[in-house]
């Protein structure tokens, strides 16, 4: 994302508020910090991609808490 912006790595980093070593790191796949990963996120005004962390629910909870009360039965004596 980065590269297609045409940006140096230095630039992204003083934007993020990050070292360079941070930005480095993290274009490496080498671990970064949560917060690392925002800041440069929101340097690259890509707060976009952070949708695709989420995941949707395809079941209510409450009907999976519905479901679990009907299948209780009690135990042989």
């Amino acid at each position: 994302m980065r590269l297609s912006k045409g940006l140096k790595q230095t630039t992204i980093a003083d934007k993020a508020g990050v070292s360079p070593r941070a930005v480095r790191a993290l274009e490496a796949g080498e671990g970064s910090s949560l917060s690392t990963f925002l800041s440069v996120v929101k340097a690259l005004d890509a707060t976009d991609v952070l949708d695709l962390l989420t995941t949707k629910s395809q079941v209510s909870p409450m009907a999976m808490l519905a479901s679990r009360r009907r299948q209780r039965s009690r135990g042989s004596r």
